[in-house]
């Protein structure tokens, strides 16, 4: 994921889903970053941490944003907390309010893995999707330009994609 968060220089970066800010330290220092969650809590552990710069306390199904006004929005390993239907209507607002560049990263079901099956027990997450159906969701309003899977515990994938 480095490489694509770091030609985001000078951009507003949109991180829906964000939690506590993880990938904030990833973006190069002149990216405009707004944190958006639902949960207040991780808003507090992000300003503890991290200093959150632009914080909104928001449905990630509803952006609160005119069209276009970001330049690139990430989306990591928040997906599998959406039910289908939140998880389209997501998709479908930040295809609105994306100019540039989509940076999706969400852990995909791995029949098969011990070690995978074990942690999708352990994550809140309701709503585990393949990799197909993950990127089937992000084709009906992305062009998408990058797919890939990786293991790392979970197996994942990675899409880099525009809006259409």
């Amino acid at each position: 994921m480095r490489p694509y968060v770091s030609a985001l220089h000078g951009k507003r970066v949109l991180d829906v889903g964000a939690g506590t800010g993880l990938y904030r330290p990833m973006l190069p220092t002149t990216a405009r970053y707004c944190w958006w969650d639902l949960d207040p809590g991780k808003l507090a552990r992000c300003r503890e941490r991290r200093g959150a710069h632009w914080a909104v306390l928001g449905d990630a199904t509803r952006l609160g944003f005119q069209d276009r006004t970001m330049d690139a929005a990430l989306c990591v390993a928040m997906a599998h907390h959406l039910s289908d239907v939140e998880l389209e209507a997501m998709l479908a607002d930040v295809a609105r309010v994306v100019r540039e560049r989509l940076i999706f990263v969400d852990a995909v079901t791995a029949p098969g893995s011990l070690a995978s099956a074990l942690l999708w027990r352990w994550d809140n997450g309701k709503f585990p999707r393949t990799a197909e159906a993950l990127q089937a969701a992000i084709g009906r309003h992305f062009e998408i330009e990058i797919s890939e899977t990786f293991r790392l515990y979970h197996q994942y994938l990675l899409c880099i994609a525009r809006p259409r």
